[in-house]
C-alpha cells in the first residue's frame, strides 16, 4: 500500500467555516427580502446548500474511515471485509 491516499477525516463546522457559510446565508436572506421569497423558501436553499457540504464531509470521512481500516488489516481498498472485521479494524485504527 505503498502508494496509498491517506483521507484526514474533515469537521462539518470548519468545512461550512471554509466555506464562508455564514456570508452565504446573509447572501440568500438579502436576495429573498429584496426578491420576495417567503421565509421557508430562503431557509429551504440555506438548508440545501448546507447538505451539500455534510454530504460531501459524509463522503470524505467514509472514505478515511475505510483507509484506517485497510491500513490496520494491512490490505488495499479492493479487499472484500466482513462488516465485524470492518468494525474491530476501525476501532483499533481510530485509537492511534
Amino acid at each position: 500500500m505503498n502508494n496509498e491516499t491517506k483521507f484526514t477525516p474533515k469537521d462539518l463546522d470548519e468545512e461550512l467555516v471554509k466555506a464562508k457559510m455564514l456570508e452565504r446565508m446573509r447572501d440568500v436572506i438579502e436576495t429573498a427580502i429584496s426578491k420576495g421569497f417567503s421565509a421557508r423558501e430562503a431557509l429551504e436553499i440555506m438548508t440545501r446548500e448546507i447538505h451539500l457540504i455534510r454530504d460531501e464531509v459524509l463522503l470524505h470521512n467514509k472514505k478515511a474511515h475505510n483507509n484506517i481500516v485497510c491500513r490496520e488489516l494491512g490490505v488495499d481498498d479492493s479487499a472484500v471485509i466482513p462488516q465485524r472485521q470492518y468494525l474491530c479494524a476501525l476501532m483499533r485504527g481510530s485509537r492511534h
